[in-house]
């Protein structure tokens, strides 16, 4: 009686049984998006919220001193737009002294089509954010319509490739509306 069973739980968890014994829990791959909320100034959670990934992931970037360094990038999803924040070589936000505009653009990986939005960043001074404003909703849109897609952010002599998946987005938006 050597079977296994794949069985799932609440939060997108899955646990493997054998004979009956829990043997190990492993985590969906999908769920990679979640809600997260704005806290006051003595640190409470309020009620006004936003869509996060869960975690930073890694991408890569180049610059003036070479090719293929590596990053780590989050990115959330406001409602006054997505913004996404780059940490170079693991541990330096890109940031600049003074507002600036950079260009991205977002190439759908998986479909036949190979749709491209072509849009401009905000980096304002000193927020440590650059933040996609004036067509976020299409870009929400974009992402929502495709698995993954990859996004290329060029901000002066540097380039940033980051990918990022659908996964849980759809259903997280689905029951904030």
């Amino acid at each position: 009686m050597n079977e296994w069973y794949l069985i799932p739980l609440m939060g997108g968890l899955y646990a493997v049984v054998w004979v009956g014994i829990i043997c190990l829990i492993i985590k969906s791959v999908n769920n990679v998006w979640e809600k997260r909320y704005y806290v006051d100034d003595f640190g409470k959670k309020t009620n006004s919220g936003y869509i996060s990934l869960k975690k930073r992931y890694s991408g890569w970037f180049n610059n003036s001193l070479g090719e293929r360094r590596i990053m780590n990038y989050i990115v959330t999803i406001e409602q006054t737009g997505v913004a996404f924040k780059i940490w170079e070589y693991e541990r330096y936000v890109v940031n600049n002294d003074t507002s600036s505009v950079v260009t991205m653009d977002i190439k759908c990986l998986g479909n036949t089509t190979g749709d491209i939005l072509y849009s401009s960043l905000n980096l304002y001074a000193n927020s440590g954010k650059l933040w996609l404003v004036e067509n976020h909703n299409e870009f929400i849109d974009l992402l929502n319509n495709n698995k993954s897609v990859q996004i290329i952010i060029t901000y002066g002599v540097k380039k940033y490739e980051l990918k990022l998946k659908q996964g849980n987005l759809i259903k997280i938006l689905d029951n904030i509306k």
